[in-house]
């Protein structure tokens, strides 16, 4: 006897909806871009502005009556007003709202350019490199490899170009290579096509080590500007020399919360016994691929409306995931979690918390001190923030992407805050494939992690401002860069004593939302290990805010500063100077898509490139 198929029971979600009118205890609605009205009862429109995502009524009902008593006579009372409210079409059901959604242009494309970021590490560039460049031979790709060298010694800058021209031997391919030489070579040819100040490009690529800072941002720069007008995909050299492509859903989700997750482990081995079995051949590009460069309205039309889900997301993040485009894609990773401390495990929910609090409190310990993870999402996902760890992304440089800050660490961060504030077009796609984190030295966080919290790096400053800044809607990602830009040249040229002044005020405001936060969590029914550290870490930002001035800065927040200028005053240069960037970057970017390929800051690495006697200040 045939069985009669079982579907899943329709999700719904209030549609969108401005408020324009309340009396007589009824609300006046109207849904933005068109002439639908409702009027509603104070009890309707509370029920309304609770179902902020897609569930099915009865879990609406469920969540919002919980464990009150006489709950199940409460619930049918309820389900019985959301579907009155589902009838008035106050309440959109998920399937129906994705067909509508029109059909984007196909904007797909190819990864052209892979990029490695080097440092000092020969053997580490060596071997992931390999590792890429047998997986695009087996895959018939042809990708053009620039490595991007930040090293200072001269003795390593010529064993990693011998290591780069055995490889293009031995692989029969061309690498393009880019050291300090390249870069000035290249930010004079910017300088004459523009007219951007010399000093100001070599600020955004010239390589920089000195009193304990680092120059990742400059040259994730230099592989923007190569990229320009392309597909291209970036990794550190220590990432991506093993892949991994675990179980996980197919259907494509959109959502704003829960979206990366994180396992924890003991060791290297447990994590590895974990993800066996995992797809390990796979072609990494083709992932990143499936979602990099494409609307978001394609991507569903070529999914299926029904193979699609939407998390929990508010409907200004839904609009700008249904009309934007993939800008940045987001690889997990496994081995080292590349973070610089373990409060991030602490605050995320979800299968992240709970996989950090099973096992006990002692297993709740050995998790906060290692740095075995697999960081990952469950399934192919699209969100309006950007998450953003460098360490292995795909970008579309076809839409203006912003600069990285080019000076210290966490430029990644501020990378994101910048796309997610200032790029509305731009959105963020996570795939589900893993490459390893697999540094060299052996890494532990510092003891004093707990006693550092609410310490700013450098960079970290920019990201505050940039929480205060209202961006003008409306805007190009063009325009948006400038504005943002104006607005920090504004910042840094405030006298000093102004500058401080102004971080301070919104450090102690964003110390109040912390300690507000960390108090939420303690009223959750959770384990008291964990909730000792929450109050301990409160306690911290407690003690910092009542202090006569909380704000401290340092480069690094776990390390004390070096000799020389202060964290502060380094943050007043560097809001003026990557303001002036801001303002000045479409214009190199323009420049560089405009130059052809092998012409720009990347040189054929079996040619000796630029002439040795150009300096580099």
């Amino acid at each position: 006897m045939p069985q009669t198929p079982i579907y899943p029971a329709p999700r719904y979600r209030s549609v969108e909806f401005r408020e324009v009118a309340h009396a007589n205890g009824l609300s006046f609605l109207v849904r933005p871009g068109t002439d639908q009205w409702f009027n509603l009862s104070d009890e309707q429109f509370e029920l309304l502005r609770q179902c902020q995502d897609f569930r099915t009524l009865e879990e609406h009902a469920h969540a919002m009556t919980g464990d009150i008593p006489l709950a199940r006579f409460h619930r049918k009372r309820l389900l019985s007003r959301l579907q009155e409210l589902a009838g008035q079409q106050a309440l959109v059901e998920e399937n129906a709202f994705l067909q509508s959604v029109p059909s984007g242009e196909d904007t797909g494309a190819k990864i052209r350019f892979f990029g490695m970021l080097t440092r000092h590490r020969t053997e580490k560039m060596r071997d992931t490199l390999r590792a890429c460049l047998a997986r695009n031979a087996k895959s018939g790709r042809e990708i053009k490899s620039v490595v991007i060298d930040d090293s200072t010694d001269a003795t390593t800058i010529d064993n990693n170009r011998e290591t780069l021209a055995a490889l293009a031997e031995e692989w029969d391919c061309p690498i393009l290579y880019c050291g300090s030489e390249e870069r000035e070579h290249f930010a004079r040819k910017l300088a004459d096509a523009t007219g951007v100040d010399l000093p100001l490009i070599r600020f955004a690529i010239a390589p920089y080590s000195a009193e304990g800072t680092e120059s990742m941002g400059a040259a994730r720069n230099v592989l923007l500007l190569q990229s320009a007008g392309a597909l291209g995909f970036s990794s550190d050299d220590d990432l991506g020399e093993r892949l991994a492509l675990p179980q996980h859903e197919k259907n494509l989700r959109i959502s704003s919360e829960g979206v990366l997750e994180m396992r924890f482990f003991e060791n290297r081995a447990a994590a590895l016994q974990h993800l066996q079995g995992a797809e390990e051949d796979l072609d990494l590009f083709a992932c990143h691929e499936k979602l990099l460069g494409k609307n978001t309205a394609r991507l569903i039309t070529e999914e299926g409306p029904e193979s699609v889900s939407v998390g929990a997301i508010p409907w200004p993040g839904l609009r700008r995931c249904l009309q934007g485009k993939v800008g940045i894609t987001l690889s997990g990773l496994f081995g080292d979690s590349a973070t610089p401390g373990p409060i991030g495990y602490l605050m995320p929910g979800g299968r992240t918390r709970a996989s950090l609090i099973e096992g006990g409190e002692k297993a709740y310990r050995m998790k906060l001190e290692t740095r075995e993870v697999i960081r990952s999402v469950a399934q192919p996902s699209i969100t309006p923030q950007f998450d953003f760890w460098a360490g292995s992304h795909g970008f579309d440089h076809r839409t203006l992407l912003p600069p990285f800050v080019p000076w210290n660490r966490a430029e990644d961060t501020v990378m994101g805050s910048i796309l997610t504030h200032c790029c509305a077009p731009l959105v963020c796609g996570y795939v589900p494939a893993l490459a390893l984190h697999n540094p060299p030295e052996t890494r532990a966080f510092p003891s004093n992690w707990r006693s550092t919290y609410g310490v700013m790096s450098v960079n970290e400053c920019l990201v505050t401002f940039l929480l205060n800044y209202k961006s003008p809607p409306g805007l190009s990602v063009e325009a948006s860069l400038r504005q943002f830009g104006l607005y920090l040249q504004e910042i840094g040229s405030m006298p000093f004593a102004d500058f401080a002044a102004t971080l301070e005020f919104y450090h102690r405001e964003n110390l109040c939302v912390q300690i507000a936060l960390f108090h939420s969590y303690l009223a959750g029914n959770l384990p008291d290990y964990w909730k000792e550290d929450i109050a301990a870490i409160a306690r911290t930002m407690e003690q910092r805010l009542q202090s006569p001035h909380p704000l401290e800065v340092r480069l690094n927040p776990y390390q004390p500063m070096p000799e020389g200028k202060s964290g502060l005053q380094r943050a007043h240069e560097l809001a003026l100077r990557f303001g002036q960037l801001l303002e000045a970057w479409p214009a190199l970017v323009q420049a560089a898509g405009q130059m052809p390929e092998d012409e720009r800051a990347g040189r054929p690495i079996r040619e000796r490139s630029v002439v040795s006697s150009v300096g580099v200040s």
